[in-house]
């Protein structure tokens, strides 16, 4: 091999390599969940508490890993004082969405938002419960988001148990924001 063709042979390398990495990076990319009501770790506004208006956040998403065929999210407390206190789990929804605005209905099936179901909180209801933490220092609730191999053959009103069980295995990327409220 001559020198011309030894050295075009290590830029076409050089150049295929550049293009894996590309990809490699562009299939690694950070999967995110933001609300535009507050920042990761910022103070969740009053409107969006039991001591509001008590109604869901806005809340968007970045593109979904490939290979999604449903997102769902969980909003949890860990800092409850009986253990995790959940606060919304709707699923379901379909991967084109990117995001879900503030006020999502108290209903067991949402149309709008292309069939999505919605669980039972921990204060018995349906759809999205405020946070409403005792007297004392912030609590912190997550807002973790699940890329889902499959669509959940569940039922509208399923608790945190049984979400929790359905999506194992079937996680494909989780991304978490977490947001705090005290009183």
């Amino acid at each position: 091999m001559g020198k011309v063709e030894s050295l075009s042979f290590h830029v076409l390398t050089l150049q295929k390599k550049v293009e894996e990495n590309k990809k490699g990076s562009k299939e690694k990319a950070v999967w995110e969940i933001r609300s535009s009501a507050f920042k990761e770790g910022g103070f969740i506004p009053k409107k969006f508490t039991a001591d509001g208006e008590n109604i869901s956040p806005p809340l968007s998403w970045s593109q979904p890993p490939k290979g999604t065929k449903s997102i769902a999210l969980i909003v949890e407390d860990p800092d409850a004082p009986i253990g995790i206190f959940t606060h919304w789990i709707i699923y379901n929804i379909p991967p084109a969405i990117r995001e879900l605005p503030a006020g999502i209905p108290k209903k067991r099936v949402l149309k709008s938002i292309g069939g999505a179901k919605q669980g039972k909180n921990d204060f018995g209801k349906i759809g999205y419960g405020g946070p409403s933490p005792p007297p004392g220092p912030p609590h912190r609730y997550i807002f973790k988001i699940y890329a889902l191999k499959e669509t959940l053959d569940l039922s509208p009103g399923v608790r945190r148990g049984e979400f929790l069980k359905a999506i194992q295995n079937k996680q494909i990327k989780v991304a978490t924001l977490m947001g705090k409220y005290g009183r």
